[in-house]
């Protein structure tokens, strides 16, 4: 699916075509939610995040405007004003938040479009957060995609195992319990 032309000159998403996309996911790992450039989580410019307050988990600097669930499990946390980050719980007991941007909670949802709802069951690679790099970028955003486990510390590791590129639907971080 080409993601040219995903969202209009209001930057309003066009939901056709999106299609699910085949993900490697299991009860011990986190699948990518976006294709990009991996970023070490110590590196992402947000002290909530780089600092580990989330969980373990990492930064990725997206090349296309859809994110994928990244696990088998169910939405557990929409921010419904906002709609700039959702969080999962894998078949395995990771809770899982994907975050879209830095700070574009501010942004009150305009270029964000949720494609599930809260209590849904997911698979991974299904289509769960359409999102406008524009719309970010012009709002004066980063529109980076961070990914944590939020209860790490329910497992002996949790292992960034991807670095430099990632497709979405990759193996990204792998859990030992």
């Amino acid at each position: 699916m080409s993601l040219f032309g995903l969202f209009n000159k209001n930057n309003e998403p066009n939901l056709e075509g999106i299609e699910p996309i085949e993900a490697m996911a299991n009860p011990t790992t986190i699948a990518a939610p976006v294709t990009g450039a991996v970023i070490e989580r110590t590196d992402v410019e947000r002290d909530i995040f780089s600092e580990g307050l989330l969980g373990c988990g990492c930064g990725i600097k997206p090349q296309n405007e859809v994110v994928y669930a990244p696990v088998n499990g169910t939405v557990t946390v929409e921010y419904a004003g906002s709609q700039h980050a959702i969080g999962f719980v894998s078949e395995g007991g990771a809770q899982v938040i994907v975050h879209v941007g830095i700070d574009t909670v501010a942004m009150e949802g305009k270029g964000f479009t949720y494609l599930v709802e809260q209590g849904d069951g997911v698979k991974a690679g299904q289509p769960v957060l359409a999102f406008s790099r524009e719309a970010i970028a012009e709002a004066g955003y980063d529109d980076i995609v961070t990914v944590a486990v939020v209860n790490a510390d329910d497992f002996e590791r949790v292992e960034l195992v991807q670095h430099g590129h990632v497709d979405a639907g990759q193996i990204l971080l792998e859990i030992t319990d």
